[in-house]
């Protein structure tokens, strides 16, 4: 009688595993059938109808060369379709305009509102070739903007707003089985994602490339200096659960508002993730009113908050960059500067691990005074292997948009 249960039981668990993994096995074979039926629309190569999903002023940055490329086209006619920013503490997109839109508006006369008195905009509706997006998270945008909707009748593009320092691109893959083209910061990134587009049995219609326009940018930087001080940038993760892998935020944000009196001719600057103080309070670590209150301390304390659209601005005359974990460490890296990269458990890919390598890893904050204490008195002793390193690992890169644009031409 046991062996028969044991049998039944084993059965049933048979079954309850074929009908979780078959939402799974539709969905593949409607990702394949979705993108076969999108890439059999014919392109107009006279008219290339581009929309770019635009939400966040402070990763335009990644977007903007090639977007500058397709507008000095005459055959490409590109719009923003401007999306008003995440609401942190209710979980929602808000429904109103803020900085977003007065920043975009700059940046292109053809902006389309996503939202406005009818509700929210149905992209289908206007025929876009491709769509490019600035974040690889749905959760972000409303339903008719989603990925999932959006790759149904257009070629969705991605140019990613920050790099993955790791190999774990689980976190986004539900946008990434919907994307056509992608052009990434590695080599490496793009074989992790031809490999999991492969498993889905998706490799004919998805592509990747090792194509990352903001490298071109950094390499090319001119470093300004519009004072004698020296600038220090501190930027800390914005996320603080486990998985986060070390935000030092609430470890070191008393600490950083006494530079100023440790150290002589000093411009300290704290930048804050655009979404960080929103999350703290929707997380409960911190309240509005503490917010304010550690604002007003920084200006008591002499110390700039930075809340510039595009770090660009902010790096250009940053002579030493104090960062947790971050994608801004590489474009830093990029300019020669030097780099105090406060400690992280997270598992590490190759090129990361070697920049990680010729960077200061402090472990605490008595470690990121020391380092300060050598590089302000000119014992900037990781230079030459810091430079050795950017310049074998980042080969020069040229029109990089150009290529990418000319990818959406064949």
């Amino acid at each position: 009688m046991k062996k028969v249960l044991s049998i039944i039981n084993y059965q049933r668990m048979l079954i309850q595993k074929f009908k979780n993994v078959l939402p799974a096995i539709k969905h593949q074979r409607f990702s394949r059938k979705q993108f076969k039926n999108v890439n059999k629309k014919i392109i107009n190569k006279d008219n290339v109808k581009v929309g770019i999903i635009a939400q966040m002023p402070e990763v335009w940055d990644k977007l903007e060369l090639i977007y500058e490329e397709m507008i000095n086209r005459d055959n490409f006619n590109v719009s923003l379709i401007v999306v008003p920013e995440y609401d942190f503490v209710r979980k929602q997109v808000k429904n109103t305009y803020g900085k977003e839109l007065a920043f975009f508006k700059t940046v292109s006369d053809n902006c389309i509102l996503a939202f406005s008195d009818n509700g929210w905009i149905d992209l289908k509706e206007f025929n876009y070739d491709f769509i490019f997006y600035q974040r690889p998270y749905d959760w972000y945008l409303p339903q008719k903007l989603q990925s999932d909707y959006v790759s149904k009748f257009s070629k969705i593009c991605y140019v990613p707003y920050a790099e993955f320092q790791g190999n774990d691109f689980s976190l986004s893959l539900p946008f990434f089985y919907n994307v056509s083209y992608a052009f990434m910061y590695s080599k490496e990134a793009c074989d992790i994602l031809r490999s999991k587009s492969r498993r889905r049995l998706l490799s004919k219609y998805q592509f990747f490339y090792d194509a990352y326009p903001i490298y071109e940018k950094y390499q090319n930087m001119n470093n300004e200096k519009n004072n004698s001080k020296v600038k220090i940038l501190w930027t800390p993760r914005w996320v603080t659960d486990e998985a986060s892998y070390e935000c030092h935020f609430f470890d070191y944000k008393d600490r950083i508002l006494d530079l100023n009196i440790k150290f002589e001719n000093l411009e300290v600057v704290f930048r804050p993730h655009p979404l960080a103080f929103d999350n703290y309070i929707s997380t409960g670590q911190m309240t509005r009113e503490e917010v304010n209150d550690y604002k007003n301390k920084l200006k008591q304390k002499n110390v700039f908050l930075d809340e510039n659209a595009i770090i660009e601005d902010t790096f250009r005359d940053t002579d030493i960059l104090i960062s947790d974990i971050s994608s801004i460490v590489t474009l830093f890296y990029l300019t020669g500067k030097p780099v105090i990269f406060c400690a992280s458990k997270r598992t590490m890919n190759d090129t990361f691990k070697q920049i990680v390598d010729s960077l200061y890893y402090a472990t605490s904050w008595q470690e990121v005074e020391s380092y300060l204490t050598e590089i302000i008195n000119n014992n900037d002793y990781m230079y030459q292997k810091r430079i050795d390193l950017r310049n074998k690992l980042f080969n020069k890169q040229n029109n990089v948009a150009k290529y990418i644009v000319d990818i959406l031409c064949k």
